[in-house]
């Protein structure tokens, strides 16, 4: 036996209640057809109306100028009859191509005929009598005719306004019928519809309750229950189809227990997240690392356990898959950070599209301190390297100028003692003493400069800024480039290690700026900050590409390798802009603990 649908079954009931709202639709296309015709009469009534009685109107004007012009004899007032009349008979007209009826029309002519007589009367009879009193004998002729003309006219108006009555009266019934009839049909069509929905949705609702129940049991750890198909049609396939699936469910079932198990025992820090970016599951070890409840993780967003509270984008997700893993930071409850290894695996659903994912994250807080302890290492080497570096040049310094200076100063004092009065009369050896002297005293000089340059004194006696301001003195004695030097909250001394690094560094700058930029001007900021200390050296020099020179530098152990190094041994920022043709500004912040 053929099943029944519900489709089939739906479309028969549907089928009646399109009948009835057929129906209804009929009945409002014939309701509108007529409130439209009698409607549309109405408004062309109106229409004749309004052209009457602007006629009307038309016609009143021309009285008062015509008995001026028949009594007073004014001639001003004959031409205003004139153009008032003209403006009658173009109403006139109007009137004749909007009236209908026949019996209006005749009531115009009539009154074309008097208005004809009266213009007539006053333009003629003024014309050729004179007298005023005879003209005056007229006026009473003049009013009969008047009031004739406008009898017509008022006749028209009546039966016009008696037209509008009876197609407002046949239309008022047209609405009461078309009204009463679209309810009575509206009422029909609800009362059917709501008795057929009433026994289709009982038809279905019943085995569906059954189906409820049944899943209720199931859902409770019952697997042995079933359906009974006692319908003809797709609730029949329904049921048959929980049936199935029950005893799937009885074959494929795994141990929730076992699962569990795996969770709890997992070292590694699990979670499970929907597409849209909201937490499905966790492990207990992430519960604990983070200090959350078993529950209190459940349905919010994975952006709540990373600081970027825009962390979960599925798109940037797909792309961190692809490269397996990434190092990042867990916020735990009380808003520590915790170091992770975290690895992301695309979670597929029943069709080939994604239904989440799953993060499995290592904390690597140990791998952290181990590399933050090797960069503190490394960056104490570095000052302690900068710093026997200091001490060696001190004592090359003090060797220069205490022992290899005082020699060549004694040797000088020697031959200018012993032998200057010797030779004094004697032209040649005394020139050749005066340049033995000469190049003596050039090898002072040069080896007072030497010592300068490798252990300043007014550093070590004065601080930072007399030995940057005594290097600029120096520069702007020995070099084409202008350089300035100002300080700004230079209240003390600072750290002696890192006066010797910010020292250092400016005469490295300096040092590049006379070789390489080819400036006429440079500038020499020292600020101190309330937790930091800020160096800015600016010139306006040719400039360089930063990107393509700085590897170039690097390779042959220039300048801002020097430099880097010295900022990175105190934990400091270093910042380099330069372009060909605009000049260079460096940069450099370092804290001030």
């Amino acid at each position: 036996m053929a099943k029944t649908t519900l489709k089939i079954q739906l479309f028969k009931r549907l089928f009646l209640l399109m009948i009835l709202m057929a129906l209804i639709a009929v009945s409002g296309i014939v309701v509108t057809s007529v409130l439209k015709k009698t409607s549309n009469r109405i408004v062309f009534e109106y229409i004749e109306l309004n052209a009457v009685q602007e006629l009307r109107l038309a016609f009143n004007k021309t009285f008062i100028p015509a008995y001026n012009y028949l009594i007073y004899h004014e001639t001003d007032e004959l031409e205003h009859f004139k153009a008032r009349l003209d403006s009658t008979h173009w109403h006139v007209e109007h009137c004749r191509t909007i009236l209908s009826k026949t019996h209006s029309r005749d009531l115009l002519a009539n009154f074309e005929q008097s208005l004809n007589y009266f213009e007539h009367m006053v333009i003629e009879t003024g014309t050729v009598n004179f007298d005023v009193m005879d003209n005056r004998k007229l006026i009473p002729l003049l009013d009969d005719l008047i009031d004739h003309a406008t009898e017509m006219i008022e006749v028209i108006i009546h039966e016009t306004k008696h037209e509008i009555d009876e197609y407002i009266i046949l239309n008022a019934t047209a609405v009461r019928h078309s009204s009463a009839t679209i309810i009575i049909l509206s009422v029909l069509a609800i009362l059917l519809g709501f008795i057929i929905g009433s026994l289709f949705v009982r038809q279905i609702v019943q085995p569906l309750k059954k189906l409820v129940l049944t899943t209720h049991e199931v859902a409770g750890g019952n697997l042995e229950v079933e359906v009974l198909a006692d319908s003809d049609n797709e609730l029949d396939e329904l049921a048959d189809s929980f049936n199935h699936m029950v005893n799937t469910l009885k074959l494929t079932t795994v141990s929730r227990n076992l699962f569990n198990n795996i969770l709890s025992n997992m070292q590694e820090l699990l979670v499970v997240i929907d597409n849209a970016g909201e937490i499905v599951l966790v492990n207990n070890a992430t519960n604990k690392m983070l200090g959350y409840n078993n529950e209190e993780l459940k349905g919010k967003p994975v952006d709540i356990l990373f600081q970027d509270d825009g962390f979960f984008k599925k798109d940037s997700m797909l792309k961190i898959i692809s490269s397996k893993n990434i190092e990042s930071e867990y916020v735990t409850k009380s808003g520590g950070k915790i170091p992770i290894f975290l690895s992301y695996t695309e979670l597929g659903g029943i069709t080939s599209e994604t239904s989440g994912f799953i993060m499995v994250a290592s904390d690597i807080s140990e791998k952290k301190n181990i590399e933050r302890n090797i960069e503190l290492n490394r960056r104490k080497t570095i000052v302690d390297l900068n710093d026997a570096q200091e001490k060696e040049r001190l004592r090359i310094a003090k060797d220069l100028h205490d022992g290899l200076g005082q020699m060549l100063t004694g040797i000088s004092y020697y031959i200018e003692n012993n032998f200057s009065e010797q030779f004094k009369s004697d032209d040649v050896y005394s020139k050749k003493i005066e340049t033995i002297q000469s190049q003596i005293d050039a090898t002072i000089r040069e080896s007072k400069i030497i010592a300068y340059d490798l252990i300043p004194m007014q550093l070590k006696d004065f601080g930072l800024s007399a030995a940057i301001s005594n290097l600029v003195d120096r520069l702007n004695i020995q070099q084409k480039t202008r350089f300035g030097f100002s300080e700004f909250n230079i209240t003390a001394r600072l750290d002696e290690k890192l006066e010797k690094v910010l020292f250092r560094i400016v005469q490295e700058a300096t040092n590049n700026i006379v070789k390489h930029a080819k400036a006429a001007t440079a500038q020499i900021q020292l600020i101190n900050h309330e937790k930091s200390v800020s160096l800015i050296i600016v010139d306006d020099g040719i400039g360089f590409d930063f990107n393509r020179v700085i590897h170039d530098y690097k390779k042959k152990g220039l300048g801002l390798t020097s430099i880097q190094e010295r900022v990175d041994s105190f934990n400091g920022f270093l910042n380099v802009t330069s372009s060909p043709d605009i000049g260079t500004e460096i940069l450099i912040e370092i804290v001030n603990e």
